[in-house]
């Protein structure tokens, strides 16, 4: 029987980031998220079994004034993506897609 949370092994957290940023971006009034430039993952703690507790990352969007930088905090609990912040709303948790958060469950995200 597997443990219920998040998978455990080397994980395309890229690919995690873009997802779930690309998910987000789809409320966003103004500025398009630029699809895949989900960038400069950068893993600040992890669980005692391996999995990442909270991540950071880079990523472009598209604006009034052309392509700028911004970037996003994830947070996880057992395993899986529980919040996500973005740099202009560092304190503003915003919910994962679940749909998401499933497949990464399952390892859809393995390397």
């Amino acid at each position: 029987m597997k443990a219920s949370g998040g998978p455990t092994g080397t994980q395309n957290f890229a690919k995690l980031v873009d997802g779930l940023v690309a998910d987000q971006a789809k409320t966003w009034a103004f500025n398009r998220y630029v699809t895949g430039s989900a960038s400069g993952v950068n893993i600040a703690s992890r669980d005692g079994q391996g999995r990442p507790t909270q991540l950071s990352a880079g990523y472009t969007y598209s604006g009034f004034s052309g392509n700028s930088k911004g970037s996003v905090r994830i947070t996880f609990e057992n395993g899986l993506p529980k919040c996500i912040y973005f740099f202009d709303f560092p304190r503003n948790c915003k919910t994962p897609n679940s749909s998401i958060s499933a497949s990464y469950a399952q390892g859809d995200y393995a390397k």
